[in-house]
């Protein structure tokens, strides 16, 4: 079950939203008031800002009220966020005669609450991927194909057979020939020569697999101390499977967790819809420009 909690960044989200939408709308509308009052003797300049806060505050609002909030999103929103103190710390100290002692303070008033909100985001984008009470962080994709739930079964519960159906994978096999059961590792071997390998500790046929990644062998190449991963198949249909693949992790450094996983869903969001629907034989798969945005915008929930 996911515990995993989307309060604190839907808040940050849209606190920011509400803040920049207001920013918008004065500085869009009484430009010449506001430049007046910093300083500032050319009020385009401001209206140029209002226009962008605006565009900024629309993608805010978007990503806080989506079924399934993309921490990717609001990674980029936290850093819009740190390019503009950075903007402000450079504007006060190589050009402070740009705005007058009123138009420094509330440069630097609003920099603060910029800066306040960005953080805010950051760390949200961490706990959004948080289990709750636990150490360990989880990203899940979910993706529906027109296939039988014992058909798409046949080709996930074949571990060695993966690098089949994805482009990024030179092989994969099972060490010491074993079946697929519990107890068999899985070793993969990426383009690049990565390496690493995954023992099955649950094998529910027809339903689901568990496995835990042997991180601690040597050239593990993932940023995680513990790894866990899993594929669950929901019967929708006689014809319809909801396939869940899913990772739990305690990413290292762990302070970088608000970076490591919405960067890892990211990529998880882009790479496996499409490996799923090759397992389940739909060969006419998009690869234009609008499969892959909604890819990256995965709609379905958390999983």
């Amino acid at each position: 079950m996911n515990t995993q909690n989307t309060k604190p960044l839907r808040a940050a989200l849209f606190g920011n939203a509400i803040f920049s939408a207001i920013s918008a709308v004065v500085f869009l509308l009484f430009s010449q008031n506001v430049g007046s009052l910093v300083g500032l003797s050319n009020h385009f300049i401001l209206v140029g800002i209002g226009v962008g806060l605006g565009i900024f505050s629309a993608d805010l609002f978007h990503q806080a009220s989506r079924r399934r909030i993309q921490t990717w999103r609001a990674l980029y929103a936290s850093l819009g966020d740190a390019l503009w103190v950075v903007g402000a710390v450079v504007l006060l100290l190589w050009f402070p005669e740009t705005l007058n002692e009123q138009g420094r303070f509330l440069l630097i008033a609003v920099s603060v609450i910029v800066g306040l909100f960005g953080s805010l985001q950051f760390w949200g984008a961490g706990e959004a991927h948080r289990l709750t009470g636990s150490k360990f962080y989880r990203h899940c994709v979910a993706v529906r194909v027109p296939v039988s739930t014992a058909m798409m079964w046949d080709v996930v519960s074949d571990l060695s057979g993966i690098s089949k159906y994805f482009p990024s994978l030179r092989s994969s096999i099972i060490r010491d020939h074993l079946e697929p059961q519990v107890g068999a590792t899985r070793q993969c071997e990426d383009m690049s020569g990565k390496k690493w390998a995954e023992k099955c500790t649950k094998f529910e046929a027809g339903k689901r697999l568990e496995m835990e990644f042997l991180c601690q062998e040597d050239g593990f190449p993932y940023p995680a101390s513990e790894m866990i991963g899993g594929w669950e198949l929901v019967e929708i249909s006689d014809k319809a499977t909801e396939v869940h693949i899913w990772w739990e992790l305690r990413p290292t450094p762990s302070f970088m967790a608000p970076l490591i996983m919405p960067l890892l869903g990211l990529k998880a969001d882009m790479d496996f819809p499409p490996l799923v629907f090759r397992m389940a034989g739909c060969e006419d798969i998009p690869v234009n420009t609008k499969s892959l945005i909604r890819r990256m915008l995965l709609p379905t929930p958390s999983c």
